[in-house]
C-alpha cells in the first residue's frame, strides 16, 4: 500500500503534466480513491482525461491495489457519459457480484497483474 506522501507525489506530477486540472486522490488503507478529476470545460474531449486515468490506474496495478470512485456530475460532468467512461477502464458498479464491502464508492476496479499489461 503507498503512504500519502506517494500519492501526494503522483498527484502533484499529473496536474503539474496537465494544468488546470484538479485532481484529489487518496488511499483508503485498501483501495486508491479517485475522489475528484475535474478537467476544465475547454480542455474536454481532448484525451486528457483519458490519459490521466491511465496514468493512475498503471499507479494502481503497480502497488497491486484495487481502485474506487463514485461518479458525479457536481463539477459539469455528465453521470450519462461519466459511468461508461469509468467502465471503459474496467470499473463495476460496487453491488451484487461486484460488491467489495472495503469502500463505500459505487464502482470499483480490480488491479490487473503485472504480467497482464
Amino acid at each position: 500500500m503507498p503512504d500519502d506522501d506517494l500519492v501526494d507525489e503522483l498527484r502533484i506530477a499529473i496536474e503539474a503534466t496537465y494544468p488546470g486540472v484538479s485532481l484529489w486522490i487518496h488511499t483508503s488503507g485498501t483501495h486508491l480513491i479517485l475522489g475528484r478529476l475535474v478537467v476544465p470545460e475547454q480542455q474536454r474531449n481532448q484525451g486528457i482525461g483519458t490519459a490521466i486515468m491511465q496514468r493512475l490506474l498503471a499507479e494502481a496495478d503497480h502497488w497491486g491495489i484495487p481502485a474506487a470512485l463514485t461518479p458525479s456530475n457536481a463539477y459539469g460532468g455528465s453521470l450519462t457519459r461519466l459511468r461508461p467512461f469509468y467502465r471503459r477502464f474496467g470499473f463495476k458498479p460496487n453491488r451484487g457480484r461486484n460488491k467489495d464491502f472495503h469502500t463505500t464508492e459505487s464502482m470499483v476496479r480490480t488491479p490487473k497483474s503485472q504480467g497482464a499489461q
